[in-house]
């Protein structure tokens, strides 16, 4: 008895395994906290651009700037 016991434990552990893997009947979106935590992640990551973009807009400015074309002139 305690041989099927334990035969019957291992076939049914083996066949659910499958079953629990199986997707549900209709698709599982995700759900609002995992929403709302990318958008948070997307907000973080563009608060650090948009510094970013400033900082690398006024280095192109101060490449064309004549003031720094006059001192590069007075180092040479």
């Amino acid at each position: 008895m305690k041989r099927i016991a334990t035969n019957t434990m291992i076939m049914l552990a083996g066949f659910s395994s499958s079953a629990h893997a199986a997707g549900g009947p209709g698709g599982e979106g995700a759900s609002f906290l995992t929403c709302l935590f990318l958008g948070f992640l997307a907000l973080i990551i563009w608060c650090q651009v948009l510094p970013a973009l400033k900082h690398f807009i006024d280095m192109l400015k101060g490449l064309s700037n004549e003031e720094s074309k006059e001192a590069e002139k007075r180092l040479s």
